[in-house]
């Protein structure tokens, strides 16, 4: 019942979501994106997805938000490739995300992925 009453009190303070797109040199195709959506007890998530790109699964991508790193996650086989993570007050990897923010995915140090933040 309290979980169910904290989401009718609590707002959405940020939903904005980056389109990343090949950056040039990269060769495996396919398009990621960024989701985030952050409330206003501080509680919130990260989406991070990568699809339709031929980087061999079990590739590490590291993400990065206006140029602070802020996760990573595994290729899987086949088409998708996707990763959450839940957010509270205690984890401040998020930088305060603007419209137009860069976005970005790097496979092997090398920045495969780019895009930039907009409303969601």
């Amino acid at each position: 019942m309290f979980g169910f009453l904290k989401n009718i009190v609590r707002t959405k303070v940020v939903d904005m979501e980056a389109k990343l797109f090949p950056a040039e040199g990269c060769t495996w195709g396919g398009q990621g994106e960024i989701e985030l959506e952050i409330f206003s007890d501080g509680q919130g998530k990260i989406e991070f997805e990568l699809e339709y790109s031929s980087v061999p699964p079990g590739s590490i991508v590291t993400v990065f938000v206006a140029g602070t790193h802020v996760g990573e996650f595994v290729t899987s086989p086949g088409q998708k490739s996707k990763e959450v993570v839940w957010l509270n007050n205690s984890i401040p990897a998020i930088p305060q995300v603007q419209i137009g923010d860069p976005a970005e995915m790097q496979i092997d140090g090398q920045i495969c992925y780019v895009g930039q933040f907009r409303r969601d």
